[in-house]
């Protein structure tokens, strides 16, 4: 089954579904609270649907300065919090 990634917009809390195409998530696990959730796109995803003349290696490389940025985003934002 495909993972998708969601976000509450009330907790602000994320976490990883395990469901078909056909499903969806709109109750947050967390605070309980329905209609505030919201799938975040994968980056991978986003790299795929690209239609490009990249080789392979350009892609991946592509994805992993991509995934490099959120990564460091989301490390700031935590700092942030921490303190």
């Amino acid at each position: 089954m495909p993972q998708y990634h969601y976000k509450c917009e009330s907790c602000q809390k994320d976490w990883i579904e395990f469901h078909s195409i056909n499903d969806s998530v709109n109750i947050c696990p967390h605070c309980e609270l329905e209609n505030y959730v919201k799938r975040i796109p994968s980056p991978i995803m986003a790299a795929i649907k690209k239609p490009t003349e990249k080789t392979t290696g350009e892609t991946v490389k592509q994805y992993i300065e991509e995934n490099k940025q959120v990564l460091k985003e989301i490390k700031q934002e935590l700092k942030g919090k921490e303190l």
